[in-house]
């Protein structure tokens, strides 16, 4: 167990465990997550795309918390969807 499990909401919440955090660990605007796709993810160099405030682009660092909860959940998401 995780000091991270008791983030999880429900027995197979990996979803939301993944939102939860991205928000806390990559400090990303909710508006940014939700607009997220999965084409926006730099798996080799641990990095979100991300169109902020007034459309500019940038690239948020995500470390290995965040990547595993990925993982946990990229067989759920289809490819070119948003996470959502």
């Amino acid at each position: 167990m995780t000091r991270h499990d008791n983030l999880r909401v429900g027995n197979n919440s990996y979803i939301t465990n993944f939102i939860l955090l991205m928000l806390i660990y990559t400090g990303i605007r909710l508006s940014e997550l939700a607009n997220l796709k999965v084409d926006d993810v730099d798996d080799e160099q641990n990095l979100f795309r991300v169109m902020g405030k007034g459309q500019r682009e940038r690239f948020v660092p995500f470390g290995r918390t965040v990547a595993k909860a990925q993982d946990e959940i990229s067989d759920e998401v289809p490819t070119g969807a948003c996470w959502h």
